[in-house]
């Protein structure tokens, strides 16, 4: 075999590359870079329509504790909705580290 047809993997040992023809489709919308604006633009929409149904805003989520109950309320339906990162969710809702919401969430149960 001749050495373009391997490639290095982290461990060292070498692995087949996929064969890609130039005229070939590929799912780009398959791929994680195309999903993710999407999924963000699906999160932020769900958040500012919690926001409204709680008669809270962007004020509210700056300057509330961390462990309010409405935004472990709002984090748990966003999570059972959309799924967002429990990172999102940490910037998204001021609620400190993304295992602190993942705490959050876990006791509330």
């Amino acid at each position: 075999m001749a050495p373009a047809e391997f490639s290095a993997s982290i461990d060292g040992m070498a692995r087949r590359l996929r064969i890609q023809y130039p005229a070939a489709r590929y799912h780009v919308f398959n791929a994680p870079e195309a999903r993710k604006p999407r999924q963000l633009a699906t999160c932020h929409h769900a958040l500012a329509t919690e926001l409204r149904a709680c008669g809270k805003g962007q004020a509210d989520l700056e300057n509330a504790p961390k462990g309010t109950a409405w935004k472990v309320a709002i984090a748990r339906t966003l999570r059972s909705t959309v799924a967002p990162s429990y990172r999102w969710l940490a910037n998204q809702l001021y609620m400190g580290k993304p295992a602190s919401v993942r705490v959050h969430l876990s006791r509330a149960n």
